[in-house]
């Protein structure tokens, strides 16, 4: 029986999607993100600036060519907890021929990367803009992977590690909403590597 559900439920119930930058290329998916290794490289840096996300950028661009989409959760207008637009519009000007595309549609690429940026993290979802519970927990950095599951475990495993008063609220919105499922069904499909080396810039 199919379920209808709205852009704003489908988003709040996402609970594990911190603030993910994607990036693709659009001809074809590969396997890379498949493959399992021993363990996946993150690289982090707590420079949560346009410089800090250019830097990881550069370590995990692998030379992306042609076209080249840029997803990215933008929420509300004047939502205090989205990316903010100098960070943005800096990555969209480092990479040729990139664009900003839909979110919430599946592009194909040969190659994808994934940039997680843990700032700002409301229980609410960026659509709720300036009416979000205030953010309880402190910045904790931008870290990127060309594994899903890496960077979604790696994020996930830095924010549990915050201290019961900043990780409270975020982590009873993320448990009551079986958003830790996501890693284990991604385990499931062999979509990554819940094993990762945090390599710090």
């Amino acid at each position: 029986m199919a379920t209808n559900i709205s852009r704003r439920k489908f988003i709040q119930t996402g609970a594990l999607t911190l603030g993910t930058v994607a990036v693709s290329r659009f001809s074809g998916i590969g396997n890379a993100l498949a493959a399992q290794q021993e363990k996946s490289q993150i690289f982090f840096t707590t420079d949560i600036s346009a410089a800090g996300l250019l830097k990881i950028y550069s370590k995990i661009n692998q030379g992306l060519t042609g076209k080249v989409g840029i997803k990215l959760h933008t929420g509300e207008p004047h939502g205090p907890n989205i990316l903010p637009r100098d960070m943005v519009k800096a990555l969209q000007q480092h990479i040729a021929n990139s664009n900003l595309v839909e979110t919430n549609t599946l592009y194909k690429g040969k190659r994808i990367i994934y940039i997680n940026v843990l700032r700002n993290m409301s229980v609410d979802c960026d659509c709720v803009g300036i009416s979000a519970a205030p953010v309880k927990a402190r910045n904790l950095g931008i870290l990127a992977s060309t594994d899903l599951l890496a960077v979604e475990q790696a994020s996930i495993d830095m924010l549990y590690k915050l201290p019961e008063a900043e990780l409270h609220d975020l982590k009873k919105r993320i448990e009551s909403r079986k958003g830790l499922r996501q890693l284990s069904y991604m385990k499931e499909m062999k979509m990554g590597n819940d094993k990762y080396e945090l390599i710090s810039l």
